[in-house]
């Protein structure tokens, strides 16, 4: 059996990872194809946890190589996904959940139209902003520049056949959250 696509994409600071991270709690079977991206590793950061590190200039040779499904500059950083990193798991018969920037959810919808994706969203622009403040990660206009990138997607999420589902992931429910895309992936058959 094909394996089927799951992309789980959003705005920055609306959990995707902390959605993820549930999931993989919850027992469900499946595969997580791991980003690529050139920004330096963080603290408590790894090879494979929870990226695949490059330099800068090796992502650009990848590119260049044709190695790469798709990718995107954000803010500075690419990041994207490796043909090799989808490939060895489309004949597994397990979901395949990829965490992708927006910008590349119309190259996956293209190459794998049976995907699915679910935009993963924060209950309002205050939240989302408590979020990305909280990380301490991002200078001021760091998170001013997120902000304003967040108020376009979440726009364009709005009417974007492109998504499947629209979650919004709720303050303190990320629990919820996660049993939402669980029920997804069981309806479509990958239990």
């Amino acid at each position: 059996m094909k394996s089927k696509i799951f992309i789980i994409t959003g705005t920055s600071g609306a959990g995707k990872d902390s959605v993820i991270n549930k999931i993989k709690e919850k027992g469900l079977d499946f595969v997580w194809a791991k980003t690529t991206t050139s920004r330096p590793k963080r603290e408590g950061e790894s090879e494979g946890n929870p990226y695949h590190f490059v330099a800068p200039e090796e992502f650009q040779n990848k590119i260049k190589r044709g190695e790469m499904i798709e990718y995107a500059d954000v803010y500075g950083i690419y990041y994207g996904m490796e043909r090799k990193n989808i490939e060895k798991f489309l004949n597994t018969g397990k979901p395949i959940v990829v965490r992708i920037d927006i910008q590349g959810v119309p190259t996956y919808k293209k190459l794998f139209p049976d995907s699915v994706c679910i935009f993963i969203a924060a209950p309002s622009f205050e939240i989302l902003e408590k979020r990305i403040r909280q990380r301490g990660k991002d200078s001021e206009e760091a998170i001013q520049k997120r902000m304003r990138a967040a108020r376009n997607e979440m726009e364009d999420a709005k009417s974007n056949p492109l998504y499947d589902f629209i979650i919004v992931n709720e303050e303190n429910k990320l629990q919820k959250t996660a049993e939402i895309v669980v029920r997804i992936l069981e309806s479509y058959g990958q239990k």
